[in-house]
């Protein structure tokens, strides 16, 4: 039987309907979503299941923490700050190895060529931000290998030579 799948945006979209219009707190918003698109047989393994939190002045779109911390790294990475992307490496890793559905929204928002920027960042001969990286590839790519392209492969045969 072919399960039915939902992208990330619909789930979100219930959970903030369950709360602006029900007057539901998040974790009852997001325990009620799961329970409708399951009993509607939607697969969610793919799916974070969290509510997505709402910047501070509520001026832009809710966001989950994965994201987040993609964002803070590619802008860490795209001003060239190793201290700063070692950091956003280390929590985005963390982030990742506890969820699936993390790595999953991560890859789809864009990641690896976000860390493969952070690994040529690093080729440049910091060793502790070269293993991060690659400790991120590993990361992001566990259960999605498809998502390492020939580039990317180029540069692991490079920096293991």
């Amino acid at each position: 039987m072919v399960s039915k799948r939902i992208a990330q945006e619909t789930f979100d979209a219930a959970v903030r309907e369950n709360i602006e219009e029900f007057a539901m707190g998040p974790e009852e918003a997001v325990k009620e979503a799961v329970e409708q698109f399951e009993s509607q047989g939607v697969d969610l393994s793919n799916i974070v299941k969290t509510a997505p939190k709402v910047s501070a002045d509520g001026s832009q779109e809710p966001t989950h923490d994965i994201l987040q911390m993609l964002s803070d790294l590619q802008e860490s990475v795209a001003s060239s700050r190793p201290q700063e992307v070692s950091a956003y490496l280390t929590r985005f890793c963390d982030q990742c190895k506890q969820d699936k559905a993390c790595r999953f929204l991560a890859a789809q928002k864009g990641a690896y060529p976000i860390i493969f920027t952070a690994w040529k960042l690093a080729t440049a001969g910091d060793q502790g931000l070269l293993l991060q990286s690659l400790n991120a590839l590993s990361v992001l790519t566990d259960g999605q290998p498809d998502l390492l392209d020939a580039q990317g492969l180029q540069l692991l045969v490079a920096t293991l030579t």
